[in-house]
């Protein structure tokens, strides 16, 4: 599947269908990049929704009843599987060494204050997000906005 970042050649197995949520297991780096000996292991989804067409949600569980989201665009998971990309905020980039037999993926989250690098396996992301692309084809997303509803939403905020 080729998304807008071109052509993907990776070493992944080629996904199993569509899953709306993608569990996976990853490492919290806190700042920039420290070393494996301050990471912690957590729990994270990645879920896609139809009817939010260019975004992907992204929660952290933290062992605790409560759990941490974000939004992230689509198409910047998808450019970044293969070289960096995003600033300030979301940024993501794939390893450039392979362990165990497949690259890592990461995905900067947080603010300037409290930057934090989340550690994931790349071929989990790589063929969840390849369905996506299979369940709505790149450009194909504004056919699946509601525009009248989102401009009735954006006019009510106003007042």
């Amino acid at each position: 599947m080729n998304g807008p970042g071109g052509d993907h050649s990776h070493n992944c197995p080629t996904n199993t269908g569509f899953r709306p949520v993608l569990r996976l297991p990853v490492r919290l780096l806190s700042g920039a990049f420290e070393s494996t000996e301050t990471s912690v292991r957590l729990r994270a989804r990645m879920s896609y929704t139809v009817s939010e067409p260019f975004s992907v949600g992204v929660e952290i569980r933290t062992g605790t009843a409560e759990s941490l989201r974000w939004t992230v665009s689509r198409d910047l998971l998808d450019v970044g599987t293969s070289k960096p990309q995003g600033m300030g905020a979301h940024r993501i980039w794939p390893s450039r060494r392979y362990l165990l037999s497949c690259r890592r993926l990461y995905l900067g989250l947080g603010g300037p204050r409290t930057p934090f690098t989340l550690e994931m396996d790349h071929c989990q992301v790589r063929a969840w997000l390849d369905a996506t692309y299979e369940l709505v084809p790149r450009g194909s997303e504004p056919e699946l906005l509601d525009w009248e509803a989102l401009a009735r939403e954006l006019l009510q905020r106003r007042d």
